[in-house]
């Protein structure tokens, strides 16, 4: 039938694929074209991607960091150990206050004692905040007081304050802890220093607590405050006071003396219950 179109037959066939030959013909370059457009595109894609790829890895990728909630790097934890803050941070236990107490100390003066126990033994913390509330009769509070202070790791350390009231007048004193800036042990360590020598006399108007300061690392000791604390015969605190000794050369001694009116207090105190302590500032 082809050939018969071809020699001139004329009929609604021929006529019909005179049509669509060209028509197929056109669809054929056209679908060519397009797998060409399709390759073509599918080529500068790729080339954009791969730019893109790696302008992300080079400038956008956040690389490894403490704050990724990511095992990497060569940490020990998720995002702790290693490079980053010791794991041991996020399980620190507070400081504890085993107690607060307060002495008369003079006329319209006291003393305020507190007695702070670190039980980590691997962190010290150079700046601890504290704050004191003095309370009066009917609970009303009459005085706050802050300031910072330190403790090394697993120190059982006593903080001492002065202030200017009446002992009748106080009813009850709180502490109040900050967050402590904890650093590893070997970044704050404590000085090495003994009491020697100590003696605590009594006479009719005075108590004596005399002794010596021992430095017991070859670097001086800028200054020590001596804590002394006296005792009845039942071991109960009677009174808490302190002085200070400063520049003491290393491996060397320096002697400290503090006298108290004796008052009531004087038949009161056993002299072999006396016992010191140091607080040793790091800087």
């Amino acid at each position: 039938m082809i050939l018969s179109c071809i020699a001139g037959w004329e009929s609604r066939f021929c006529r019909e694929l005179a049509v669509s030959k060209p028509v197929f013909l056109y669809n054929l370059v056209m679908s060519r074209r397009l797998v060409k457009q399709l390759i073509y595109g599918l080529f500068y894609f790729s080339f954009i991607a791969g730019i893109f790829l790696v302008f992300y890895f080079a400038f956008l990728k956040p690389g490894p960091s403490c704050f990724n909630n990511k095992f990497d790097q060569n940490e020990t934890g998720v995002d702790c150990g290693g490079v980053c803050a010791p794991c041991e941070l996020a399980k620190l236990q507070p400081v504890n206050v085993n107690w607060v107490k307060y002495f008369p100390a003079s006329q319209n003066r006291i003393t305020i004692a507190a007695e702070l126990v670190n039980p980590n033994i691997n962190f010290a913390s150079p700046l601890l905040p504290y704050k004191l509330t003095i309370y009066g009769p009917f609970g009303v509070k009459i005085k706050t007081l802050e300031d910072n202070t330190f403790i090394y790791a697993g120190e059982r350390k006593y903080l001492l304050e002065s202030a200017a009231f009446d002992f009748k007048d106080i009813t009850r004193i709180d502490i109040d802890l900050g967050a402590p800036h904890w650093l590893e042990k070997n970044q704050l360590v404590k000085p090495s220093a003994e009491p020697v020598g100590v003696k605590t006399e009594i006479n009719d108007s005075v108590i004596e607590v005399s002794g010596f300061v021992a430095n017991k690392q070859a670097t001086a000791l800028r200054q020590v405050k001596v804590i002394i604390f006296l005792y009845d015969r039942f071991k109960q605190i009677l009174v808490i006071s302190q002085t200070v000794v400063s520049d003491i050369g290393g491996l060397k001694e320096k002697s400290f003396s503090l006298a108290l009116p004796a008052g009531v207090l004087g038949d009161k105190v056993a002299p072999e219950q006396t016992r010191i302590f140091f607080e040793i500032k790091p800087f």
